[in-house]
């Protein structure tokens, strides 16, 4: 079944949404017995959408194992189908010519080397920007956590 750009991209974040909510459904996900799956659903829509919206208090309602795939979600919402799925297509070089053409109008470049350049670079500034914050991050909470803890939060 052929899908247009547009409804590929619904049917990508339908599909991150849904497979947020499952996991975050899993016992392993919670710090808690009890857990509303509607909560779960609302965390793993908002984490997607990057909004950052909660109805729970996230360190608490949800172990480490769900604080994980919430960081998750919020990565490949925040970064995009497209742009996701055409570095994983470039990792491992295979694209369809069609693909090739589509991925070229988007990101309004003329070759697919352009297209390859651009991404890579996209990839190296996102990976960057957050590498920074973390280090500045880590190094705030050095002077209330152990190393370990300081890194993770």
């Amino acid at each position: 079944m052929k899908f247009s750009p547009a409804k590929t991209l619904i049917l990508f974040f339908f599909g991150l949404i849904a497979a947020g909510a499952a996991l975050l459904s899993l016992p392993a996900a919670h710090s808690f017995s009890k857990f509303s799956f509607i909560t779960n659903l609302f965390t793993s829509v908002s984490a997607v959408c990057v909004t950052g919206l909660s109805v729970v208090n996230i360190g608490q309602y949800y172990s480490n194992f769900g604080q994980i795939i919430i960081l998750i979600l919020t990565q490949l919402g925040g970064l995009g189908y497209m742009f996701v799925s055409t570095v994983i297509t470039l990792l491992l070089g295979k694209m369809a010519l069609k693909d090739r053409r589509i991925m070229q109008e988007l990101f309004d470049v003329s070759s697919f080397k352009g297209l390859k350049y651009l991404l890579s670079k996209a990839v190296i500034f996102v990976l960057g920007i957050e590498l920074f914050g973390a280090v500045v991050l880590t190094l705030k909470f050095l002077q209330d956590f152990s190393f370990l803890k300081a890194v993770y939060l």
